[in-house]
This record gives C-alpha cells, structure tokens and sequence, in this order.
C-alpha cells in the first residue's frame, strides 16, 4: 500500500492542491463581501470628511485613504486568484501545495 502511494504522490498532491485552492475561494469570497461594504463606508467617509468644513479631518482622511488601498489591493489581488487550479501559475500552485502537503502528512505512518 505504501508503494502505491509514493507511486501516486504527485497525482495526490495535485488533486489536494486543488482542494486546497477551492477552499481558499470560497473563503476570499466570503471575506470579499464583507470587505466590499467596509470599503464602500470608508469611501462614504472620505466623501463626508471631505465636504465638512471646521473638522480637524487630515489625520482621519490619511487613515480613511490607507484602510481603502489596503482593502482595494487585497481584492484585487484575490480576485485575480480566483480561477481554477489548473490555470494558476506553478508559482502561486505552490502555495496550494503548502496546504495539500500538510493534508497529506497527516496520512503518513508515524
């Protein structure tokens, strides 16, 4: 049984590896929604902030301006994640694999 899984080990580790992105998705997406009406509050704010007069507001707008390039860049750079496994880079595979190896040590005799 051994030898067939060494055998089979890169055909395992993709197929983890897949698993692992699919969760990872699903995951970002859900985060996604919560993440797009914090930034569209923030974008809100900095709108109001602006437009009001009599407010000690620069300290706040830097901070409002700094959480919104957090969270656009973060989106978009999950979103352009989101395709499947087989399209991916090797290089951004590898960290599904990261995933998909801890999954399969846990198969191993110890």
């Amino acid at each position: 049984m051994k030898e067939k899984y060494d055998e089979n080990i890169d055909e395992i580790l993709e197929k983890a590896s897949d698993l692992c992105h699919e969760e990872w998705m699903d995951w970002t997406k859900t985060i996604s929604v919560e993440l797009n009406k914090i930034l569209g509050v923030l974008i809100r704010n900095k709108e109001y902030l602006k437009n009001n007069k009599g407010i000690d507001k620069e300290d706040l707008i830097n901070k409002n301006d700094e959480l919104i390039t957090m969270i656009e860049d973060r989106l978009d750079r999950w979103q352009s994640y989101w395709i499947d496994y087989s399209e991916l880079s090797d290089e951004v595979k590898e960290y599904d694999r990261i995933y998909a190896r801890k999954i399969l040590d846990l198969t191993k005799d110890k």
